[in-house]
């Protein structure tokens, strides 16, 4: 028995190592989806300091159409399919966010802070994460300052830049600041 062992773990071992070299040799089936996956990157184009700029600026005039309520302004920045889903995990449509923004609110918000801004640009999509430090009244109850780890996806389509879908996680509500 001793002796069938040993035979059995050198023929184990080198139809590995033949497996190892046949893969290797031949290179990832053009079926195997990260090979797929790998060659779509490749071919997909470079992000540019105009991507980038374009994509800031989105966000910006977002946050600031956003404090002003102003749906009209918020519309041509939003992607027909975006979403975003709460901290408490609930997620509008695009149509209930601006009914959000329509309706009236206890919560009036004079000023808004980017800080922690991180960017990945893979045309035709990006994310940014960034914490979003909102200085605001609440009726009743006087002044507050929030802070929120916000991500966003942005989409191109025909070199325009899109906000698909938002992520926002509280980070803190400070009252009286």
């Amino acid at each position: 028995m001793r002796e069938g062992s040993r035979v059995k773990k050198p023929i184990i071992a080198a139809a590995m190592l033949t497996l190892v070299v046949l893969v290797a040799v031949a290179g990832p089936s053009p079926g195997n989806l990260r090979f797929r996956a790998m060659q779509e990157a490749i071919a997909q184009p470079s992000p540019t300091a105009a991507d980038r700029d374009q994509i800031l600026k989105i966000l910006d005039q977002l946050a600031d159409a956003g404090l002003r309520r102003d749906v009209s302004a918020m519309q041509p920045l939003y992607d027909p399919e975006y979403f975003h889903t709460n901290p408490d995990g609930s997620v509008m449509t695009l149509s209930e966010v601006y009914k959000s923004y329509q309706e009236p609110t206890i919560f009036h918000f004079d000023s808004q802070k980017t800080e922690e801004r991180r960017m990945i640009v893979r045309p035709p999509l990006a994310v940014v994460n960034q914490v979003t430090v909102l200085h605001g009244t609440k009726e009743g109850a006087g002044p507050f300052t929030s802070r929120y780890r916000v991500t966003y996806v942005l989409r191109q389509r025909d070199g325009h830049w899109t906000v698909l879908n938002s992520h926002s996680s509280l980070l803190g509500i400070t009252p009286g600041s």
